[in-house]
């Protein structure tokens, strides 16, 4: 039987996905997968959706929206979760480059506007969004259109599942040399914790959200996956050298600013502890077994794990196998992942 999980172009992709392996590696030869400025995001013209879900055998449905790693064609975490559960029919529709407000563009778009999607006619109808890296110098903005796109699909009767942004960075990209980095893993961070819940909506959205403490009904997703903190991180990475941070952070004009409004008394403690950051940052960055050109984006085995580390959380409707998906490999016969996982006469997982 031709494996289902993930032939290229996939399902609903049309023509286009027959070329974007190649756009996407020729968008980082370019230096367009490099994270966005602030400012640098700008709104694009975005067509209504003309899919439409195809699998009468899969009566869950998921449309994954999110940037260049989730539109990754040979062995993606989607097409890893729609192999190993079977009741789940996975359309993807991410798109390299965009950020997130183009994402929130999309999403509407492509999903909402889609005369061929009917969320009422399928057994239940899922968001699966990884997204945000290419507007991540301004978070609290992104976050607040993360918001948008998860609420605007719970009043559509879509359920929610958001990956958060994995690892990235290297010590040969200038944005990650000495305390410069302490920069881009605050706002990743804070992109991190937003969609874990691990913060108030007036941390995670800026001053537009001041005084408030509780976040509007589904402004948070129903399921959260941490995919930063997560075996795709480089954990056991040398540290770098402290004295060499040290005098850096302590000569750097940022640093010193950060520092200018802590009490004295509390000043050295806090420098040390931007030197333990400091430090620390390669072990925050994509291992290097799990690039597939950049180190931002993951190669086929780190979709496998983006996809083990969701597994476990994903509703038990979805008859998931969570424990086929080591055994599961890129089949160039097929143009898909094989073997394909056959449903549970209890459509449950192991």
């Amino acid at each position: 039987m031709t494996p289902v999980a993930a032939r290229l172009p996939g399902r609903g992709a049309g023509p286009l996905a027959r070329a974007v392996f190649g756009a996407l590696v020729a968008m980082v030869m370019a230096g367009g997968a490099r994270a966005q400025e602030p400012g640098a995001e700008v709104e694009v013209e975005e067509p209504v959706g003309t899919w439409r879900f195809r699998a009468d055998d899969r009566p869950i449905k998921v449309v994954v929206i999110g940037g260049s790693v989730s539109a990754w064609p040979k062995g993606s975490f989607g097409q890893f979760v729609e192999a190993v559960c079977p009741r789940v029919e996975v359309v993807n529709r991410g798109k390299a480059r965009l950020g997130a407000l183009q994402l929130k563009r999309r999403f509407a778009r492509q999903v909402l506007d889609n005369r061929r999607i009917d969320p009422k006619s399928y057994e239940a109808m899922w968001l699966l969004f990884n997204g945000g890296l290419n507007s991540i110098g301004t978070p609290e903005q992104t976050n607040r259109r993360v918001a948008d796109i998860l609420k605007a699909a719970r009043r559509e009767g879509i359920h929610t599942i958001a990956l958060s942004v994995g690892p990235w960075g290297d010590e040969s990209d200038r944005r990650w040399r000495g305390p410069r980095g302490l920069h881009y893993q605050d706002v990743t961070r804070l992109a991190v914790d937003y969609l874990m819940g691990r913060v108030p909506p007036e941390t995670a959205f800026g001053p537009e959200a001041a005084g408030r403490t509780e976040y509007e009904e589904g402004e948070l997703p129903d399921i959260a996956v941490d995919i930063y903190d997560s075996p795709l991180r480089d954990r056991d990475a040398a540290l770098r050298d402290e004295e060499l941070t040290r005098r850096q952070l302590a000569l750097d004009r940022e640093v010193r600013a950060r520092l200018a409004d802590v009490p004295e008394a509390e000043r050295d403690g806090r420098l040390e502890a931007l030197v333990q950051q400091a430090r620390e940052l390669p072990r925050w960055y994509l291992r290097k077994e799990l690039r597939a050109f950049d180190h931002i984006h993951p190669n086929i085995d780190g979709h496998r794990i983006i996809a083990e580390t969701m597994c476990p959380k994903l509703p038990e409707a979805w008859g998931c196998q969570c424990a086929s998906l080591p055994g599961i490999t890129w089949s160039a016969e097929a143009r898909g992942l094989a073997p394909e996982v056959q449903a549970h006469a209890d459509s449950r997982r192991p």
